[in-house]
């Protein structure tokens, strides 16, 4: 951008009459410092002025950094640059999350059915021709700044997890060879080797939150959509995991003889049900003491995602 400290008087003037998030860009990169802190106050209340903010005054012994304000407004790769200059960095515990958090994203949205994700070739790289969780757009960049603030082993962990994933993948190929074309297939591989504790992550409640603006901004923290703000009782953006599948009593669906009726249901089936009683005695004795009648789900008039009782 071209810039001349002749426009400095027009832009205080602007930014103090309409206080648009432009003008105040140019007002944080441009102007004299001494101007800056004279509407500071003003400034911070513009959430999407504060990694301007920061960029440039970080060091600065009056500037008060907010960690958590940053991380509302930033993308990963921002957020990270940003604490990359300062003295306590990020914990091993947040830059691991922050890896998983960006794959999984990306990943599940991939996986929307109208999702734009789809036609970019996020996880390929030409000349190499193949597909790799690293290969992500944007993915190296993370990778330096987390360098930069001495986090080897996450990295050093988080590229083996990359080579499972490659491994797992490169067996669904068989002798076939790699394309840009299997991105789909290389994202189901992704999705099924997530580590439990970071599963959460790729279960998306698309419906209130948005989590990147593309596949090479991924935001720090999920964005609760604009029209559900006011709203006094907010939503997770991490959907639960159904009940009956977490529970370890209860067999995965691919060995009871009704799940592929029940696949796409987050309910219990008719013999989900019993199952789950037979092997719990407690519920045994509740069931023979309040002489509960086996539920007809088959029968007409039920539905099976509504409770029968």
């Amino acid at each position: 951008m071209n810039w001349h400290p002749c426009y400095s008087d027009a832009v205080e003037d602007v930014w103090g009459r309409y206080k648009g998030i432009s003008c105040g860009k140019l007002l944080i990169q441009f102007l004299d410092k001494n101007i800056v802190q004279k509407h500071l106050d003003e400034l911070l209340e513009c959430g999407e002025l504060y990694f301007g903010l920061c960029n440039r005054f970080i060091h600065e012994d009056w500037f008060k950094f907010d960690k958590d304000k940053l991380a509302r407004y930033t993308y990963i790769n921002a957020y990270l640059s940003i604490l990359s200059q300062t003295a306590d960095g990020i914990t091993d515990e947040e830059a691991t999350r922050l890896l998983y958090q960006w794959i999984a994203a990306v990943s599940a949205i991939c996986k929307e059915k109208y999702s734009t994700f789809k036609s970019e070739k996020i996880f390929w790289r030409y000349g190499n021709e193949e597909h790799r969780v690293i290969y992500a757009w944007g993915m190296d960049t993370a990778i330096f700044y987390l360098l930069k603030m001495k986090k080897h082993n996450v990295i050093a962990k988080f590229l083996k997890w990359d080579q499972s994933v490659c491994d797992a993948y490169l067996e669904t190929l068989g002798a076939e060879k790699d394309s840009a074309e299997n991105q789909e297939r290389f994202v189901d591989v992704i999705l099924e080797n997530i580590p439990d504790e970071y599963r959460y992550l790729s279960r998306l409640n698309r419906q209130y939150y948005n989590y990147a603006s593309s596949p090479g901004q991924p935001f720090t923290t999920p964005r609760i959509l604009e029209i559900y703000k006011r709203e006094e009782s907010w939503y997770s953006p991490y959907l639960e995991e159904p009940l009956f599948k977490r529970n370890s009593c209860v067999k995965s669906k691919s060995s009871l003889n009704d799940d592929a009726k029940n696949e796409q249901s987050p309910f219990a089936s008719e013999g989900e049900l019993e199952q789950f009683i037979n092997e719990n005695p407690v519920l045994q004795q509740l069931a023979e003491k309040l002489k509960l009648q086996p539920i007809a789900l088959e029968d007409k008039g039920v539905d099976n995602n509504e409770c029968p009782f």
